[in-house]
């Protein structure tokens, strides 16, 4: 009896941390998954990653107009899109409301140029019907680690593109 309820408690404990570490909607892993991944990244091994972000744009419009049901519909057509374009291990985050985040690891800039390529040609990008009454379209931006920038300002360099493809759509 003993055994069973330790093997029950163990796999409870796993669920725990499973939903800790998830996004309950998307069951991306989150932010908090991100940050304590990032802290264990040592200098020496910042010049295998990328980044690149993903916001939705018209989200907060969606929710207001068209309710919080078809706001999520679009957050989980964004998680989808990025699956999609996951190769490898390159784990994808939800960050929080309508930013997402991918790390890709080990790509030349050729490479980092023809995936956001791919990824801004990719009609799911648009992930409303025309005929719907407030249009989303994710942005994307990414940043490629040339030598050893801090990653925290790679992050913010790929910040910085999402948000000119942002504008670009307004």
């Amino acid at each position: 009896k003993d055994s069973v309820r330790l093997i029950a408690a163990g796999q409870e404990a796993e669920s725990l941390r499973e939903e800790a570490e998830r996004d309950g909607l998307t069951m991306m892993k989150n932010r908090r998954t991100f940050e304590a991944t990032l802290r264990t990244v040592k200098p020496e091994q910042y010049a295998k990653y990328s980044f690149v972000l993903f916001d939705l744009n018209n989200l907060k419009k969606m929710n207001d107009i068209c309710g919080h049901e078809s706001g999520d519909e679009v957050i989980i057509k964004t998680a989808d899109f990025i699956r999609k374009h996951q190769t490898g291990d390159n784990p994808g985050f939800r960050m929080g409301g309508d930013e997402f985040m991918l790390v890709v690891c080990d790509k030349t800039a050729e490479e980092m140029q023809t995936l956001e390529a791919v990824m801004k040609s990719d009609p799911q990008t648009v992930l409303t019907a025309p005929e719907k009454e407030v249009q989303c379209r994710i942005a994307i931006g990414y940043a490629y680690q040339q030598g050893s920038i801090d990653l925290e300002k790679l992050i913010e360099e790929a910040d910085q593109n999402m948000y000119k493809d942002k504008q670009s759509h307004r």
